[in-house]
């Protein structure tokens, strides 16, 4: 056995085992020094392994020189390989040049020979290196095979060089010396080379992946982490309370939302506790108001719903709060809970329920004003259509009915209208009072009702005018019939207040057979103005001429306006002379109208106007103011009159401006006479007309009647009267001469009543001397 062989063997294993064992733990250190990220750059960790492998060359050529075994330098080979292919080309340069140096140091058998077989080995390692493109992450590179390749060529290259510095027969001899130990040596050497790196690349690989998969878990975890923070910080930030029991129904997590809502229970609310225990707890605190009285039924259910949640239920809490809890079953049996605070939800649902009975009651309260807004209404619908004091229809309700009638009129058939008018309404008012004429229209309404057909309506349009509008089916009535039986039954006295009043009415008709119905109205109207021009207390058919008149009347109407406006009325004198000396006595005050247009008018052309528009009395004043300027203006000149008489109406004698008027006036200048119309009713006006004749005397105003014997000739008014001067009536004197016999001796009678009244007695409208001398023999004194 070649021991030699054995030993240098064996030596240089050792050291390659020594030098892996060192590589191994260099690395490894460095690994744990640097961090896995520090060397995954190729360069420089490939740097510094090949620094290692030329350090490892040194010390083996140390070695082989302080053992004599310096012929057997060929034993780097393995570590200049390794160093090439793991360091790349300048990593194998240093390395062979350490070698190189460290062969020509030593010295030994052959210089040249032994630097050369060193490149060689350097330059095989490098172009390894290029081949393979081997890094340290790629271990398996440093196969068996691979290695084992790797080292026999490196061998049979590095053999030749044995001859370069040698004779044949030496080089001979040195390769059959050395060729055993490097066909062993560099196998081997780079086996073990291999295995160490190819250990420490699996260890820097795991290494890697363990640092790798640490740090996925730690970025994992870190992850989790976060996720879990953002969880809790999400399930924290809920609004509403959350919580998770796991499949034991013990609690896993909740959010402080939960304990909030749950004051009472918040001690119990432990992670691990279970739900029952919890409620249980709860219970004792006396949370939940519904349980009061019941704890064992309500436990039971309340734990039978939680087990089979079924959707959400409502619990209320002591603290007046009202939760809505959601409870889910998961995969897991799980169970995932919400509590939703709907305190306020619930109280302002109670206000809603106590608002919508509230609404309700004032929907009945609505409903009920409405029944009564629509009674009301139907009530103020027929108090529209409604005298209030008669009961009959008004003014309104009788256009509405005449609108109706026109729409269902047929061509056979008329409308009739009758305008009534109660006469001498405004005197009944003035003599018995309101309450008198009030009674007085009431039983005007009874009559029409009475009278009244079913077709009919009937209507007070105001004041004391009354309306009745019917169809005529038949055409045989025109309202005559009807109209005059009105009349018969209004001439009955009624009975008030111990006084018996005498009333009547007149009555206008008119058909749409003799008008429009747009005038129908109207017509009736001229009608009833016609019957109460013509006497009163009678009917008047309308005719069309009537019109004509009527339009004249408000012609001669609006100019007599107009002539007060514009002062157009002026007195006239008529003196009143003795019949024996023909002296001048006085002078009757006569209003005429001086019309622009139609020169001086008589009072028949306006009087009657004046009348019907109430203003008479107007009329009168105006004539007693003139004239006394008039007398004032004629003292002025030296004309003296004795006595001025002014006429003196219904409406002026019941009117105490007049009177008023003169107790402000000088009265000395000439006496004043009021003249009143005979045609009053003295009777029925009693006691007022004696009030205002006893004031008018009291300021020395005497009283005279006009026109005596042609109106209301009372022998006990004149008596109650005691007028101070008559004047006969001028129809009367007229007919002296024409009925000389009978006028005679009512002139007479006349005359010889007011001498035996002591009354003076003056005759007016004398034209002829035969009337003079007629009146001379029958002893009147004035005309």
């Amino acid at each position: 056995m070649d021991y030699e062989l054995v030993t240098h063997v064996t030596l240089n294993f050792g050291i390659l085992a020594i030098c892996a064992i060192l590589i191994t733990f260099l690395i490894d250190q460095y690994l744990i020094k640097v961090g896995v990220d520090k060397i995954k750059e190729r360069n420089s960790f490939s740097i510094l392994t090949g620094l290692i492998f030329g350090i490892t060359c040194v010390a083996l050529i140390a070695t082989a020189y302080h053992t004599r075994l310096g012929q057997v330098m060929d034993v780097r080979a393995a570590p200049i390989i390794m160093s090439g292919i793991i360091g790349g080309p300048l990593s194998a340069i240093f390395t062979a040049i350490l070698s190189a140096a460290a062969r020509f140091f030593v010295g030994g058998d052959f210089v040249i020979g032994g630097v050369a077989s060193i490149v060689i080995y350097a330059l095989l390692g490098m172009y390894a290196s290029r081949l393979s493109i081997i890094t340290w992450l790629k271990p398996k590179y440093f196969s068996f095979t691979r290695l084992s390749t790797i080292g026999v060529v490196s061998v049979l290259l590095a053999l030749p060089c044995f001859f370069i510095d040698q004779n044949l027969e030496r080089s001979i001899i040195a390769v059959k010396a050395v060729a055993p130990g490097l066909l062993i040596q560099n196998p081997l050497g780079l086996l073990i080379l291999g295995l160490a790196l190819r250990i420490t690349l699996r260890s820097m690989s795991d290494r890697l992946a363990l640092e790798k998969s640490t740090e996925e878990i730690i970025e994992k975890s870190n992850n989790l982490e976060v996720a879990r923070a953002r969880l809790w910080n999400a399930i924290e930030c809920l609004p509403e309370a959350f919580v998770l029991y796991d499949k034991d129904d013990r609690l896993v997590v909740c959010n402080s939302r939960y304990k909030q809502l749950y004051e009472r229970s918040a001690e119990a609310i432990q992670e691990g506790a279970s739900f029952e225990s919890i409620i249980r707890f709860g219970l004792e605190n006396k949370q939940y108001p519904e349980a009061f009285g019941r704890e064992d039924t309500w436990l039971k259910n309340r734990l039978e719903l939680h087990r089979n949640p079924q959707g959400p239920i409502e619990q209320k809490l002591t603290n007046d709060r009202y939760l809505q809890i959601h409870e889910v079953k998961t995969s897991l049996g799980e169970t995932v809970g919400f509590r939703v605070d709907v305190t306020k939800l619930r109280r302002q649902q109670a206000r809603l329920e106590a608002q919508a009975l509230e609404l309700t009651k004032q929907s009945e309260e609505l409903k009920r004003q409405a029944s009564s807004l629509r009674q009301a209404k139907e009530e103020a619908d027929l108090a529209a259509v409604t005298d209030a004091l008669t009961g009959l229809g008004n003014r309104r309700g009788m256009d509405l009915f005449l609108n109706e009638a026109r729409e269902v009129l047929s061509t056979d058939q008329e409308i009739v209208f009758l305008h009534i008018d109660i006469d001498f309404f405004k005197t009944i008012n003035d003599l018995y009072g309101h309450i008198a004429g009030d009674h007085i229209l009431v039983e005007t309404a009874r009559i029409l009702n009475a009278k009244m057909l079913d077709q009919g309506y009937i209507a007070r349009l105001g004041g004391d005018e009354f309306a009745i509008c019917y169809i005529n089916i038949n055409g045989l009535d025109t309202g005559s019939k009807l109209a005059q039986s009105i009349v018969d039954a209004c001439q009955n006295p009624i009975e008030y207040n111990d006084n018996k009043i005498f009333w009547g009415v007149s009555v206008g008709v008119a058909s749409s057979k003799t008008t429009t119905l747009e005038n129908l109205k109207e017509d009736a109207d001229i009608a009833l103005y016609e019957a109460k021009r013509t006497g009163r207390n009678r009917i008047c058919i309308f005719v069309p001429h009537f019109r004509t008149a009527a339009v004249h009347r408000k012609r001669t109407a609006d100019e007599c306006m107009e002539a007060l406006l514009d002062d157009q009325f002026i007195p006239y004198f008529q003196p009143q002379v003795s019949s024996h000396h023909l002296d001048l006595l006085g002078v009757e005050v006569l209003a005429r109208w001086k019309h622009p247009k139609e020169g001086i008018l008589t009072p028949n052309r306006f009087i009657p106007i004046l009348t019907e528009l109430g203003k008479i009395s107007q009329i009168d004043f105006l004539m007693l103011k003139k004239a006394l300027e008039s007398v004032a203006r004629l003292e002025a000149r030296g004309v003296k009159v004795p006595k001025i008489s002014v006429n003196l109406s219904l409406d002026s004698l019941m009117d105490s401006s007049i009177l008023d008027f003169l107790r402000k006036q000088d009265l000395s200048r000439c006496r004043i006479a009021f003249e009143l119309l005979e045609t009053i009713d003295f009777d029925m006006y009693d006691h007022k007309i004696l009030e205002s004749v006893s004031y008018m005397k009291e300021m020395g105003i005497e009283v005279e009647l006009d026109d005596f014997g042609s109106g209301y000739s009372s022998i006990t008014g004149l008596l109650s009267l005691r007028p101070s001067q008559i004047k006969i009536d001028k129809k009367l004197i007229g007919a002296l001469q024409t009925n000389p016999d009978l006028s005679s001796y009512l002139v007479h009678k006349i005359i010889q009543m007011g001498h035996d009244l002591d009354i003076s007695v003056i005759a007016e409208g004398i034209e002829t001397e035969s009337q003079k001398e007629v009146l001379n023999k029958l002893r009147c004194t004035v005309y």
